[in-house]
């Protein structure tokens, strides 16, 4: 944890206003509000029916091709559970008695993300400067693989370099980061005991990066075995690249890594397979810079924070069954309507605040431990100004903790929440 003066070059460093868009030109004639204007409200757009599965390896504008495959298959949809329904958010009037406390667990350079590796009681953390890390129970460290030699030299005010990281349920450790041509890799490898084998890596994804900012770089596993990344627009077009149906930017996608070898397949209930236009690859759209997004196995609802440009940041809601949601953006920051010609369907955020609160937003998960019982059921997120929120069934609790240039959220396997601080400290939340 850091003094309060280092949070401002934090803020830049996930593109929070650094890299704001200008006014894009006027789209098409007429103008259409989104699906409500209110930031409190929520509703899925409607999405076409599967139509087959497609294999895919790269990005259309970077090497590689997108083929109709007969041979791709998917996994039947797991079956709801059979056990007590979720617990649903909680009122604020229960998140004001909430309790908490941050405690600092080990130092790192530039921690961004977290991850659990089944049976294995350590936790692996990401380091933007291209270390994977291993961090046991007891607070020692272990060097788990090294990309420093590949991935963009860290640099103040940028958020390139090592951005994601997740265990597949083949075991395989998966790492999203940008080159030194800034261009996106999703890679895999097989671990070795506690480390990584460099000899056994794979090439799942390849995007072409526009630009320098906006990258996203969360991996997300669903239970079925699903892979979702969250690609921001590029920063390259203003805005124009998250509506583009041919581009794999400013979306969250879903693949299914292909067992045996590189590359990818596409699942059969992705919403624009056999679209004539739309990559097959999205799942939502619309999207300038999801920095951070989790997935509520209890729900299936997909929370994500959206980066906003020069005035306003956001949280979405994606219900279960909300695939092929486009979520607004150049059209619009927050409810804020930038330009006219948005289609009538778009989802609004379910809470937005101004840069008067917040810099940049980092999105968190919905709390289903059980150390602090008053949070159940809350989704918890927070800025990079080190403030942390719970919000509710109706409205959003400052939670009474900061954590200063707070830049990521992890889930334990138990529930339980840990933060990571940019400037080397990653902790966990704990009653208070």
């Amino acid at each position: 944890m850091r003094a309060s003066g280092v949070v401002v070059a934090a803020a830049l460093a996930i593109a929070a206003v650094a890299c704001s868009d200008t006014p894009p030109d006027s789209a098409s004639p007429g103008s259409s509000s989104p699906g409500s204007s209110s930031p409190g409200s929520s509703s899925p757009v409607d999405t076409p029916a599967p139509a087959g599965t497609v294999t895919a390896t790269t990005d259309a504008t970077g090497p590689g091709s997108t083929e109709p495959s007969s041979t791709a298959t998917t996994t039947p949809p797991t079956a709801p559970p059979t056990t007590a329904p979720p617990d649903p958010l909680p009122p604020v009037a229960q998140l004001g008695e909430v309790a908490v406390a941050i405690e600092a667990v080990a130092e790192f350079e530039h921690p961004l993300a977290f991850a659990w590796r089944p049976g294995d009681d350590g936790v692996y953390v990401a380091d933007q400067v291209g270390m994977v890390h291993r961090l046991d129970p007891s607070g020692a460290t272990q060097p788990v693989v090294d990309l420093r030699d590949r991935v963009t030299p860290f640099e103040p005010g940028t958020e390139r370099g090592l951005l994601g990281i997740a265990f597949g349920p083949d075991g395989r450790l998966y790492l999203d980061f940008t080159d030194r041509k800034s261009d996106t890799f999703v890679i895999s490898m097989a671990m070795a005991g506690n480390v990584a084998d460099p000899a056994t890596e794979r090439e799942v994804l390849f995007i072409d990066q526009p630009g320098f900012g906006h990258k996203g770089g969360t991996l997300v596993f669903d239970v079925e075995g699903n892979l979702y990344i969250s690609s921001g627009d590029g920063a390259a077009s203003k805005g124009r690249d998250a509506q583009d149906p041919a581009k794999l930017l400013g979306a969250i996608l879903r693949i299914r890594p292909n067992p045996d070898g590189p590359g990818y397949t596409i699942p059969a209930g992705n919403p624009f397979v056999g679209h004539p236009t739309i990559r097959p690859e999205k799942w939502v759209y619309g999207l300038r810079n999801p920095w951070r997004f989790s997935i509520d196995d209890d729900t299936g609802d997909l929370w994500l924070g959206d980066v906003g440009d020069s005035e306003r940041e956001e949280i979405d809601r994606v219900p279960a069954g909300g695939q092929g949601a486009n979520l607004g953006w150049y059209w619009f920051e927050g409810t804020r309507r930038r330009v006219d010609g948005a289609p009538p369907d778009v989802l609004p955020p379910v809470w937005e605040y101004t840069h008067e609160t917040g810099f940049a937003v980092v999105g968190g998960f919905v709390y289903r431990g059980s150390a602090i019982p008053a949070l159940r059921g809350a989704y918890v997120f927070g800025d990079v100004n080190g403030t942390l929120w719970a919000f509710g069934a109706d409205g959003v609790h400052t939670l009474p903790v900061t954590f200063e240039t707070l830049v990521a959220f992890g889930e334990a396997p138990d529930g339980e929440l840990w933060v990571a601080e940019h400037y080397g400290t990653v902790a966990r939340l704990v009653p208070g």
